[in-house]
Formats: C-alpha cells, structure tokens, sequence
C-alpha cells in the first residue's frame, strides 16, 4: 500500500473516530435539554394583592389575630394548584411594639415558618419579602399572631413551578 493511500485511510478513522464523539455530544447536549425541562423555575407575574379564603384582600387592610388560607382560585389562578412556591411581597403594621406581635407566611400542610414579620416598633410597618412553599393544592397559610394589625398586605410577584 501506497504511503499516499495510509494517509488516506488515517485521516478517515480520524474523521469516522470525530464524528462518533460529535454524535455522542449531541445525545449529551439533548439529555440535558430534557433534565433542564423537567426542573423547577421562575415565573414573573403582574404584582397582585392578594384575597384569602374568605374574601378579604390584603392590600393595606386591618387584619384580625387568625389564621388565613390563600389559594389559587380565590386568586384568579395568579398561580397554579400545582406550583411548588410564591415569592411575596409582605407588609404588616401594629399599634403597638411587641416581640410577640407577628405576621407569619407558611405551607398550608404545616412546618415552620417562611416569612415573617415582627411589631419591632409602634405605627412603623415591617416589609420583607420571601418564598413561601405551597401544599399539594397550591395553598398557603397566613397567621397574624399577638395582636390585631392595623394594616397588612401581601403581593405575589412570581411562582415557582
């Protein structure tokens, strides 16, 4: 065999030996396109106040010492029942100043708290802002605890889903 002719054959095992890892690079590139797919993300929404269970909306209103329940259908479905989160917006405001005067964000179906909220001074309102889990039904609780606010509200910017 010629020595033009063993060129000839190396540079095609060369090239067949590339396109095989070009192939593979591929199929690597399109299973991680479908893991991306399949994990959780951000969605913006228009900044809402939102309403609880009992029609009461939480922009800037009194609310009483309570539990309350928010959900996507009380809510024109900002978010969807199957959302993992919803990152809020918080405001809360007491009479008076007192550690035990709170505002607190959690799942529906219990666990700690995820956002909260403190009267750390008299007629001054507290703002933070956070992501709070959702139940399996899309629900999230609110519970004002030690004394009744003077104003409170709550803004859902986004959802994770």
């Amino acid at each position: 065999m010629s020595e033009e002719m063993r060129l000839i054959r190396s540079l095609l095992n060369r090239t067949t030996a590339a396109q095989r890892e070009v192939d593979a690079a591929q199929v690597d590139i399109a299973a991680a396109q479908v893991d991306i797919t399949n994990k959780s993300h951000y969605v913006a929404v228009t900044p809402t106040n939102l309403v609880d269970s009992a029609a009461g909306t939480w922009g800037g209103t009194a609310k009483n010492i309570g539990t309350y329940t928010f959900q996507p259908a009380d809510n024109s479905t900002i978010w969807p029942a199957d959302a993992e989160a919803v990152i809020v917006l918080v405001y809360a405001v007491w009479a008076g100043a007192n550690n035990t005067y709170l505002l607190s964000l959690r799942r529906a179906s219990g666990g700690a708290n995820e956002v909260q909220l403190r009267a750390q001074v008299a007629d001054i309102g507290a703002v933070t802002q956070g992501i709070v889990a959702l139940d399996a039904s899309g629900y999230f609780y609110a519970v004002v605890e030690g004394a009744n606010t003077t104003g409170a509200t709550i803004r859902i910017v986004g959802y994770i889903k």
